[in-house]
């Protein structure tokens, strides 16, 4: 990412095993932004954009010292969440989505498409843990000092967004619903790779934040 004056984008890059660079793409943003982490499906590569902005004036602050990068986000109500959807491939743009509603996610967990016969259509599945609450004045509290957190902690639930996606790069948002019902609100859930279906195996894992007594874990 490269905040402040100048053009919105994110730089993708592609290295092999070794760390060597193979490709890189800048893509336009639509706002300048916070990604917390991107996921990859069998073709593609998602992330999403929450309205976490950085004020373009604001750089200046940092560029001479005065504050830290994180100090300089705002939460801007007025724009709309953004998922982006690029090629594996080339790691060029296919699909830009906007979401209805505000949202604030921590990480995304897993993501797989499944397309139609013709293969004119695809499903996209993205699951996320996402912050139960969009209370901006508490989840600010708690991001800003996860040790020194005097609040009650906000979790997170899994949740599944279901897409349709078009090949003239059309899309729009077919579905989103909680995953789970019944699990523990959590921190961090993370996908279990050694998960199969015939086993008495759990395909997610996270530490249990609400375990008693409240050891009040981050992570797990």
């Amino acid at each position: 990412l490269k905040p402040g004056p100048g053009p919105k984008e994110i730089n993708l890059m592609k290295l092999d095993r070794h760390g060597n660079l193979l490709q890189q793409a800048s893509t336009v943003l639509p706002f300048d932004t916070f990604v917390h982490d991107s996921c990859l499906s069998q073709q593609y590569l998602v992330y999403m954009l929450p309205p976490w902005t950085i004020p373009p004036s604001a750089m200046v602050k940092f560029l001479v010292g005065r504050s830290a990068v994180g100090n300089l986000c705002k939460w801007d109500d007025r724009q709309k969440p953004v998922v982006h959807i690029h090629s594996k491939n080339d790691l060029s743009l296919q699909w830009r989505i906007e979401l209805p509603n505000l949202m604030s996610l921590y990480p995304l967990v897993d993501a797989h498409e499944e397309k139609n016969s013709d293969g004119n259509l695809t499903t996209f599945i993205v699951r996320i843990a996402e912050l139960e609450s969009t209370n901006r004045p508490a989840l600010e509290r708690q991001f800003g000092d996860q040790y020194r957190l005097e609040d009650k902690r906000l979790l997170t639930v899994l949740k599944e967004f279901t897409f349709l996606l078009e090949k003239e790069g059309k899309a729009s948002i077919l579905n989103v619903k909680d995953v789970a019902k019944d699990a523990a609100k959590c921190e961090f859930p993370t996908v279990n790779y050694s998960f199969l279906p015939t086993d008495k195996q759990r395909r997610y894992c996270w530490t249990n934040a609400l375990s008693k007594p409240d050891l009040d874990w981050l992570d797990g």
